[in-house]
């Protein structure tokens, strides 16, 4: 039963990585090639999955401190000195 399970796993990821280096047009290259293209494919994903992280993790928390400011601020509502509202102040990471 697992055996019958994994090859149909194996023959999954063959299919892809065959679709891949046909859609690239890697198969007609030596191996060679293909490891310095595929290197190069892993870091520039990688360069953008980490940016995409990093920049969106940062969006996040500057996200969260302006919705934590802004219902923090509704309490302020009965004091006679109110917070700005047009100016925000943050701060820095």
């Amino acid at each position: 039963m697992w055996s019958l399970y994994l090859g149909s796993i194996g023959t999954r990821i063959q299919r892809k990585i065959y679709l891949y280096n046909v859609t690239f047009g890697l198969y007609m290259l030596e191996w060679w090639e293909r490891y310095i293209f595929n290197t190069m494919m892993i870091v520039l994903l990688c360069t953008f999955y980490y940016k995409f992280c990093h920049n969106g993790s940062r969006y996040m928390v500057e996200s969260i401190k302006r919705l934590i400011w802004h219902v923090s601020a509704g309490a302020w509502e009965n004091y006679s000195v109110l917070p700005a509202e047009d100016h925000h102040h943050f701060p820095s990471d």
